[in-house]
């Protein structure tokens, strides 16, 4: 029954809609903060969900750019759920160009979320590329190195998916030994909550035998790397600190979504959290 309501919802506000009015051309606005655009925004974020469910991640995935196209500061937790249903949806390509190209910077890859994703984009865009006998892209950086990036700028990441997915390997027994992973970090409130966003959606990803593989890899050579030359590690930790503020009511730097302060004790995979710099939602399941 809900999911005829919100179809009913969003055939309504359709037909509320000017003649004029194309949204999918990108060059409309339709802020969330105006209470009457609230609707329209509330029940784009429901039928996402449902798609969702239903396994329709590319469905979902093209809300979610509608989404982001009538407010692109990512209302509504849009860009939280972005990369999960892109990765879903296979369209990895255009994950990394939006990436690169989302607000003419490249700062999202220093989110966990994208950090981890677009290196899964980047292995399965080598893997077409071998299977086609093109040239790989030399001008992009390959998926070993991305996944080394995101484990030194986000090594508490390799905790958790480790104990999520679960990994319990001898080789993973030995790795979390490192004192690397061990490290008392700052405690940055907005990234952590972000860290928790990405592991509690994210994780089944991190099942497949490949990816297992290059994550462990990768975190065997981070350790091997970083015996030698500890710089690199700092150098990522300054980066880290300066980009998320401790200060939960403060914008991300380069990112501008809101996140969300919230008690995580089950995360369904179809779930995305509204996100807000005022409001705090407080999921208990």
């Amino acid at each position: 029954m809900s999911v005829d309501a919100i179809a009913k919802c969003l055939y309504a506000l359709e037909c509320s809609c000017h003649p004029m009015f194309t949204p999918l051309q990108g060059n409309w606005q339709l802020k969330l903060r105006h209470d009457t655009n609230k609707p329209l925004f509330k029940a784009l974020l429901a039928h996402m969900k449902n798609m969702d469910r239903w396994g329709c991640h590319r469905s979902a995935i093209e809300v979610c750019k509608l989404l982001l196209a009538l407010d692109s500061d990512g209302p509504m937790g849009a860009m939280l759920c972005l990369d999960y249903c892109s990765l879903k949806a296979g369209e990895y390509a255009w994950l990394e160009r939006f990436s690169e190209k989302y607000r003419s910077d490249s700062s999202l890859w220093l989110f966990p979320k994208f950090s981890y994703s677009l290196v899964v984009c980047r292995f399965y865009l080598e893997e077409e590329e071998s299977s086609h006998n093109t040239c790989l892209d030399t001008t992009k950086a390959c998926s070993a190195d991305l996944m080394n990036q995101a484990l030194v700028l986000h090594p508490s990441v390799l905790m958790k998916l480790v104990a999520k997915v679960p990994l319990k390997d001898q080789a993973w027994t030995n790795i979390l030994k490192s004192s690397f992973f061990h490290l008392d970090q700052i405690r940055i409130p907005s990234l952590e909550h972000l860290i928790n966003i990405y592991v509690e959606r994210n994780y089944p990803i991190w099942r497949l035998p490949d990816l297992k593989k290059l994550l462990r890899n990768g975190a065997l050579l981070v350790i091997e790397t970083l015996e030698h030359n500890k710089s690199d590690a700092k150098d990522l930790a300054c980066v880290r600190k300066e980009a998320f503020s401790s200060d939960k009511n403060e914008k991300l730097s380069g990112f501008n979504c809101f996140v969300a302060l919230f008690v995580v004790t089950r995360f369904p995979s179809s779930l995305i959290f509204y996100c807000s710099i005022h409001v705090r939602y407080i999921f208990k399941p």
